[in-house]
């Protein structure tokens, strides 16, 4: 819900919530806000070391970029998703979207994407 929803991980700890769910299920506790956060982490964690196993196994990696930036906020990011095949089927992976700091130019995207592929022990082997 707080994912689907884009609402804020305290949701839980708000009055009316709290009020909601004890008729809606009152036989369940919620969780704080930094039990969801722990959760969250645990999950994000799990998911990652399988994913880390999943490049260790596959011979080929493709690379896709997206930048774009946020014009409200003024900021930029970049984009990094893996893409490989397994049991015949296209795999796609978001690994990082990337704040960016500098000018856009190739040199710096370059760097950024290579720090991308060193996060997840990604090497230029692998990438086709």
């Amino acid at each position: 819900m707080i994912a689907k929803d884009g609402l804020p991980l305290n949701i839980t700890e708000k009055e009316g919530f709290q009020a909601y769910s004890k008729v809606a299920t009152p036989l369940f506790k919620l969780p704080s806000r930094r039990s969801i956060t722990r959760m969250l982490d645990d999950k994000y964690d799990m998911i990652t070391e399988i994913y880390r196993n999943l490049i260790d196994s596959v011979q080929n990696i493709t690379l896709t970029t997206d930048a774009w930036t946020d014009i409200l906020n003024s900021k930029s990011y970049l984009g990094v998703t893996m893409h490989f095949i397994q049991n015949l089927q296209l795999v796609s992976v978001v690994l990082d979207v990337h704040t960016l700091s500098e000018r856009h130019t190739a040199d710096y995207l370059r760097e950024t994407i290579t720090k991308v592929q060193k996060s997840w022990n990604i090497s230029n082997s692998k990438v086709v």
